[in-house]
Order: C-alpha cells, then structure tokens, then sequence
C-alpha cells in the first residue's frame, strides 16, 4: 500500500464521517417544513429549533390526522410535559391537572414572548392556539388567579413604576388615572395581538 492510497482511503471515510454527522444533525428538514406548513394552515406561527437544543429534544408533536401536541403545563414553577390532541378541550387539561397536582387552579394561559394570553376553557386546543406563535409547543400557564395579578411581562416596567409611586403616597387621584391610562393601553396592545 502506498501513501496515494491511505491519504485516499482516508480522504473517504473522513468524508464519510462528514456526511454522517450531517444526517444526524439534519434528520428530517422535509418533516420540519411539513409541520411548518401544517401549523400556517391552523394560522399557528410554529417556530422549530435547531436539533439537539433542549426544546427539540422535549418535543413530541407529531400529525397524524391532526396534531397531537407536546405540552408544557406550568404550576408553581414546576413543568409537566403532556401529549394531547388537537381536539383535547381545555376543560379538561384543567381537571386532569387539578387531580394530579391537587390543585384547585381555575385559569390556563398560553406563554407569548410578549405575555400571556388567557384561553378559553369551553375551546379545543387548535381554537386557542390560533394567530399565537409556538416555539416548538405550546407553554400553559395553570393559575388559581385571574391575568390581571400574574405580572406580563409586556407591562412588567410600567408595573413596578405605579407600585412604586403607590408606596410614595400619591393622591388617589393620581394613582387612578394611571391606572387607567395602564389598561386603555393594554388593551390596545391586546387588540393588536388579537388581529
């Protein structure tokens, strides 16, 4: 054997090792795109990491007449990864993790980078996460309060100014304007959300 042949042969299988590792790291781009696509008809803005990521890793989702959905439930800052369809009314998500947890929570919301958004209970899984963006699942928040004492993060800033100057002893007056002024712009940034 002469060194052309092992510089050959060793040429190959590095090349070999390169395509390897690429399947391994691109498994299923056609799936991905088809998920994608699935989701834009569903008006879901479904994002999917990179494989190997932590999230990926998590996620189960899979079609198969509709989505069967991974879902990430959290309680007490505790996560609890569900598989539930579509179709699944989330009524029933409610009670199911009540009895598991012994809780007596009575809202579910749905994380957004910009805070969170209540669901409805009477509605399927698919009617909620309509013209919302998922990053590889859905993350429902279970609450035992209503969406106006869990901080949103959108608001968080503006938040902590008016607790602050509550503590500074402004005048009711004061204090009731911004308030005001607070939620006619919450819910202009919700109707924005919305549409």
């Amino acid at each position: 054997m002469n060194v052309n042949t092992l510089t050959s042969d060793y040429s190959f299988l590095m090349e070999v090792g390169r395509i390897n590792d690429n399947a391994k790291r691109f498994p299923n781009e056609k799936k991905k795109e088809f998920m994608i696509r699935l989701a834009n008809q569903r008006m879901i803005d479904l994002k999917l990491m990179p494989v190997g990521m932590h999230r990926q890793k998590l996620n189960k989702t899979f079609y198969k007449k509709g989505f069967n959905w991974t879902i990430e439930i959290v309680f007490n800052n505790q996560k609890y990864y569900k598989l539930k369809s579509e179709e699944t009314v989330l009524l029933d998500v409610l009670n199911e993790m009540n009895a598991e947890l012994k809780s007596n929570a009575k809202y579910l919301y749905l994380k957004q980078k910009n805070g969170l958004i209540e669901l409805d209970l009477d509605q399927d899984l698919n009617f909620n996460l309509k013209a919302t963006e998922i990053i590889e699942f859905p993350t429902l928040i279970l609450s035992t309060v209503e969406l106006g004492s869990i901080r949103k993060d959108l608001y968080s800033d503006k938040q902590s100014e008016i607790q602050t100057e509550l503590k500074s002893e402004k005048s009711e007056n004061q204090i009731q304007a911004e308030k005001s002024e607070l939620e006619s712009e919450s819910s202009a940034e919700d109707g924005e959300l919305s549409e």
